[in-house]
């Protein structure tokens, strides 16, 4: 497999761009790659998720012509806090992922287009709940595990289609 990651944050954070070269990834940037040079930043003075998704496309698109099994991760900051929808200027949290949606449909539409989901799935998680303290509903629904929860979602080849799992 070739392997990359596309960040729209700092790889000076946490020493980042360290830990990746060490990790064998055959390619990896994050928002001082010259492809975000043009790109207005956004949250955390990254540049925005629609940017990082048409930097993705351009590297996708050839691995998908060539039939190049790929692993990619992209790692976005838009819904971190303080909540913000760069495309209106709306703030809190419902704006933020509705943001966050509303690209990763578009980004969707766009690897459809290109034929990726032939053979690839496209698995979207986070790495951390929100930063923001646990609630009682979250605590009475999910008890202990309420601080680690964390969404995920399974599109593509092989995967059922509207499947809900509830498990851990």
């Amino acid at each position: 497999y070739h392997t990359e990651l596309l960040k729209t944050a700092s790889l000076k954070y946490q020493n980042v761009r360290g830990y990746l070269a060490n990790a064998g990834l055959d390619f990896y940037a994050g928002k001082s790659h010259k492809f975000f040079n043009a790109v207005t930043n956004q949250q955390f003075n990254s540049p925005s998720d629609s940017s990082l998704y048409d930097f993705a496309l351009k590297r996708i698109e050839p691995q998908v012509v060539e039939r190049q099994k790929f692993f990619m991760t992209l790692v976005t900051v838009s819904t971190h806090y303080p909540y913000y929808n760069p495309d209106n200027g709306k703030r809190g949290p419902r704006a933020a992922w509705d943001y966050a949606f509303d690209t990763l449909e578009n980004f969707m539409v766009h690897l459809s287009l290109v034929n990726y989901f032939d053979n690839g799935i496209l698995i979207v998680t986070g790495d951390h709940r929100k930063m923001r303290p646990i609630t009682e509903p979250e605590i009475e629904r999910y008890a202990d595990s309420a601080e680690a929860r964390i969404p995920l979602l399974i599109i593509g080849t092989g995967v059922q289609a509207g499947k809900i799992d509830q498990r851990y």
